[in-house]
């Protein structure tokens, strides 16, 4: 367990990156001096967000700090699932947010457990929003193979990637470069393929 500098205590490393995510923006609810979450659904920033994007999340079985294993899962694992979880309903509720975009690295390994699939897509189904998941380095076995990602997309809401590709979020343009190589070199290889 952690205690934060304002002495709220943390159960695990997965609330200790929401602690500092809520922190850095000012919308910590634990600590005295910060001003609540609202609750009303009250949007506290503008209309104009529509797509949040969700750094690395490592879903993972995590031996450090693993806790007890129910479901095949253990509290690790079940905490980052459920911040992540609860990071997209706050975005949705306050922001109006409408897809997600993960940058990679969703899983911490090539090949999750079926239990970690089947609860990573559970969570992503219960926020009823589009997810686009870019492969990362943590998510591929080879080069050559399909990522820890492909069983993914049989789910309706949501798109991997696994090459470079370009793709419309809400009429926008995105280009998705998931993990292609160790140098810069072979990124842009990949990318001068993209038609």
């Amino acid at each position: 367990d952690y205690v934060c500098a304002e002495g709220v205590e943390l159960r695990n490393l997965a609330s200790l990156d929401l602690y500092k995510c809520l922190h850095r923006t000012g919308l910590c609810n634990e600590c005295p001096w910060a001003s609540p979450l609202p609750t009303d659904g009250t949007k506290t920033g503008g209309d104009h967000m529509t797509t949040l994007i969700l750094p690395d999340l490592h879903v993972w079985n995590h031996k450090a700090f693993g806790g007890p294993v129910v479901g095949g899962l253990n509290r690790r694992c079940r905490d980052i699932l459920q911040s992540a979880y609860q990071i997209v309903e706050y975005a949705k509720l306050h922001y109006g947010v409408t897809h997600v975009v993960q940058l990679g690295d969703f899983f911490d390994g090539p090949k999750p457990s079926p239990q970690i699939l089947n609860a990573s897509l559970d969570m992503i189904a219960a926020t009823k929003i589009e997810w686009h998941i870019i492969a990362g380095n943590h998510d591929i076995a080879s080069y050559d193979a399909p990522s820890a990602l492909a069983p993914m997309n049989h789910a309706g809401n949501v798109h991997t990637y696994d090459t470079a590709q370009f793709t419309s979020i809400n009429g926008q343009r995105w280009l998705m470069v998931p993990y292609s190589g160790p140098d810069a070199a072979e990124a842009l290889k990949v990318l001068a393929t993209v038609p």
